[in-house]
């Protein structure tokens, strides 16, 4: 569900429109960081890194860490939110491969079956997983979900256990006090504790008098 104060935000549309724009160049990482290089004015042989996977390792590393604070802001715990950070990271990977897409286009000229496989399972592994992240930004921002990030499926099978069982617990929890019969408190906070000392002395001034 949405949140009404959020969609008062003025800035949930520019930010969504600057996620946009990083991910338009983690589609093409290469042209983007020569162009980017070529801007600065940096020759080749003064670059620090000469390599387009700078574009792919901080787009996915950011989006990575994004995903970790949201997921803490929805109440995960640590470990529950470092487990989708963890799965966000290395779809952030897969989302910015750096890989030239036009060859997807062109892969039916390519002699070997093989080769031509592996171009087509790359490209819409890429596009796939770009998508998803896409999607989950603009539920975030568009339709102020802010716990999009949170539902996502948890990796390893250590944080699904300890979600199962915390599920189980919780109408556990329930049934042991509607079996204790504890009347509601008036405000509908839960059930009220039961004050029998008290009744148990007022019972015995009665019988004294």
């Amino acid at each position: 569900m949405g949140d009404p104060s959020a969609k008062r935000d003025p800035w949930r549309w520019p930010a969504l429109l600057l996620w946009l724009m990083f991910f338009l160049a983690g589609l093409v990482p290469e042209p983007v960081f020569l162009a980017l290089r070529e801007a600065g004015g940096v020759l080749t042989q003064d670059a620090l890194v000469n390599s387009a996977w700078l574009v792919t390792l901080g787009l996915a590393g950011y989006v990575a860490v994004f995903g970790l604070r949201r997921c803490l802001e929805a109440g995960l715990s640590p470990a529950e939110a470092q487990d989708r950070a963890l799965l966000l990271g290395i779809l952030g990977l897969v989302a910015f491969f750096n890989n030239n897409l036009m060859i997807f286009f062109t892969a039916h000229t390519y002699p070997l079956m093989q080769t031509r496989f592996q171009v087509y399972l790359v490209g819409i592994g890429k596009l796939l997983a770009w998508w998803y992240l896409v999607s989950l930004l603009i539920r975030y921002y568009a339709f102020a979900d802010h716990t999009v990030f949170a539902r996502i499926p948890a990796i390893f099978p250590s944080t699904r256990r300890r979600q199962a069982d915390r599920a189980d617990e919780a109408p556990a929890k329930a049934d042991a006090l509607t079996a204790e019969g504890a009347p509601p408190n008036e405000g509908g906070d839960g059930p009220r504790p039961r004050d029998d000392d008290g009744a148990s002395q007022r019972l015995g001034e009665d019988t004294q008098g």
